[in-house]
């Protein structure tokens, strides 16, 4: 009499338990999960405005662009407003990635172009959905975290993000 293998077995009771799953939860996987009495189609969903997962914090109208240096908030605050615009801001540097030491030899294709991020405070409460980007040039490595600087750039701003272009 032979007898049968454990993996024998196992593979009998996956076998098993497989049939069950599909004869129990049929699945139309033919031609894409198109049947003969249905047709392919996209549905456009739109995220609710209070779960978009976008920061909610205003967007302001503004007449004119100030002429003087401006908050972090400001800027965000104003964001549409601002777009296209050359503003100067005022805040400290919470983050930088302006030093190519810091970056690998070997995955200089990886390395992020220079950008600094802003923010009016240098406190880690502070809030992160008002921190600004801004984008420098290659050779611009001037920058350390927790400095306090002035820039002006050229405002890059849609409904849910902005960043600064730094003006040379």
């Amino acid at each position: 009499m032979n007898k049968l293998s454990p993996i024998t077995i196992v593979l009998a009771v996956f076998g098993v338990a497989v049939a069950y799953f599909v004869l129990k939860y049929p699945l139309n996987i033919v031609n894409n999960g198109i049947t003969p009495d249905t047709s392919p189609s996209i549905t456009r969903v739109m995220p609710e405005p209070s779960n978009s997962g976008f920061p909610t914090y205003p967007d302001k109208p503004l007449a004119s662009a100030p002429s003087s240096a401006m908050s972090v908030q400001y800027l965000n605050e104003h964001r549409s407003a601002l777009n296209g615009k050359t503003v100067r801001v005022r805040g400290y540097v919470i983050n930088s990635w302006a030093d190519p030491s810091k970056c690998s030899p070997y995955a200089e294709m990886m390395c992020p172009r220079p950008v600094i991020f802003l923010a009016d405070s240098n406190q880690p409460s502070s809030n992160p959905y008002y921190n600004l980007h801004v984008r420098l040039s290659e050779e611009d490595t001037s920058y350390s975290v927790g400095q306090k600087v002035e820039i002006k750039g050229i405002v890059s701003a849609s409904g849910d993000s902005i960043q600064l272009i730094k003006i040379y």
